[in-house]
């Protein structure tokens, strides 16, 4: 009998701690669709630009690979922010208006080296 309720209980834990770990990602996708959708209206009340037109305009003037794009409010602005690795190795994180297209902000990051062991940095070791 005891084995039994062991095993039920822990049948029951283990259930529990998957619903706990998976609930997160669940929100997250319907966030995702949520936040997908107020950018679709956005783009459709022409509050701002498509994103292919901001890219376009970016890469006329910084060289590079983008790696990341957000959309988001910023002061009730819409603001596409924008990262981008260049040929050199420098990070570049953008901001530009969604609406105009103008580019709002320009900041640069340079990459920092690493090991081939480990992933380490090399002014670390």
């Amino acid at each position: 009998m005891y084995f039994k309720s062991s095993i039920i209980l822990k049948t029951i834990v283990l259930a529990l701690l998957f619903v706990a770990i998976t609930a997160p990602a669940r929100s997250d996708e319907s966030g995702f669709r949520r936040d997908h959708n107020v950018a679709l209206q956005a783009l459709l009340n022409g509050e701002i630009l498509p994103l292919e037109k901001i890219l376009v305009e970016v890469r006329k003037g910084v060289p590079g690979e983008f790696i990341d794009v957000e959309l988001g409010r910023y002061h009730k602005m819409w603001i596409y922010k924008l990262k981008i690795l260049t040929p050199e190795g420098q990070l570049l994180k953008i901001i530009a208006d969604a609406k105009t297209g103008v580019l709002v902000k320009i900041k640069q990051k340079p990459l920092k080296p690493y090991t081939e062991k480990r992933g380490r940095r090399k002014d670390r070791d």
